[in-house]
């Protein structure tokens, strides 16, 4: 199957947005730290998106990698939710969970537009369905990094887990 891009493909650089829930210590993070330096800048744009906006006491309490992103020259953006903790998430009623997964779904795409992004490099589960129901509304590819698939233990999650795989035009995993 031919690799679908976006409409827009003048000469320019192509623009690579990398989503990631958040930019604590993890091996994830320090990849995608070590993508984003290495890319060449002659041929690509590329922006680091988080879904939580940063938090600077949870930063301080629990590590960054923030500082670090900038320090290189990184382009960060967040997409302005609140962190919230997992226990906090569970929760609140599946209405609200909804509600929050479709604004994130809604800020990404009309972000992905307004940027004229080419690529999705989606990062991690929390960030996946997310950005797959972006991606297919913009009409653009997206890669997956998923290092297991094991932690999608609930059949909403195992659903949410194959569309997300199945849709995708790249499944990128470390062994």
């Amino acid at each position: 199957e031919p690799l679908r891009i976006s409409n827009d493909m003048s000469y320019r650089k192509i623009h690579i947005l990398s989503v990631i829930d958040d930019l604590h210590f993890g091996g994830d993070e320090y990849r995608l730290h070590a993508f984003a330096q290495s890319l060449d800048r002659h041929r690509f744009d590329h922006t680091v998106l988080t879904l939580m906006r940063e938090d600077r006491a949870i930063g301080e309490k629990w590590g960054s990698l923030r500082d670090q992103y900038r320090q290189s020259g990184v382009r960060l953006l967040d997409i302005g939710q609140p962190a919230a903790g997992a226990s906090e998430r569970r929760g609140r009623p599946i209405a609200s969970r909804l509600l929050s997964a479709w604004e994130k779904t809604r800020r990404l795409a009309s972000l992905i537009r307004n940027e004229k992004v080419d690529v999705l490099d989606v990062h991690l589960s929390p960030a996946n369905p997310v950005c797959a129901v972006a991606a297919r509304n913009a009409g653009i590819p997206f890669a997956v990094t998923l290092y297991q698939v094991n932690t999608m233990q609930s059949s909403k999650l195992w659903l949410a887990g194959q569309f997300n795989l199945g849709n995708a035009a790249l499944l990128i995993t470390d062994s």
